[in-house]
């Protein structure tokens, strides 16, 4: 029995002595927007049918999640050459694009991608 009890405490500490913390949470605005990688935007937005790419600045691209917050990848991330907002009046977070991540990969679906009782 104090084997058993032994294996408990160390799978309730474990997690917490790792550093794992579970999902990122996102940020407030785009400037507060949780830094990630693809692979942890992928996993925070594996259960909504969609999210947003809302632009990119010299560093970053920024995303918007209902209910789930903003988030940033560095520009070093592989994603596909989305229309760019540079060098116009608009800021990021003025206008969206629909993008899911299907098979670890960034894509802008087309029209008619999603039903419409899907959101």
């Amino acid at each position: 029995m104090p084997r058993f009890s032994l294996l408990i405490a160390i799978m309730t500490i474990l997690p917490f002595a790792s550093g794992c913390s579970g999902s990122p949470r996102g940020g407030a605005n785009v400037g507060t927007a949780t830094q990630v990688t693809l692979e942890q935007l992928s996993g925070v937005t594996a259960h909504l049918p969609m999210f947003y790419y809302i632009g990119s600045d010299d560093e970053f691209h920024f995303f918007r999640g209902d209910g789930i917050g903003y988030f940033r990848l560095t520009r070093s991330e592989s994603i596909p050459e989305f229309p760019s907002m540079d060098g116009s009046d608009i800021s990021i977070d003025e206008i969206a694009l629909f993008v899911t991540i299907k098979d670890g990969k960034l894509t802008a679906p087309g029209p008619g991608a999603f039903p419409l009782g899907e959101f």
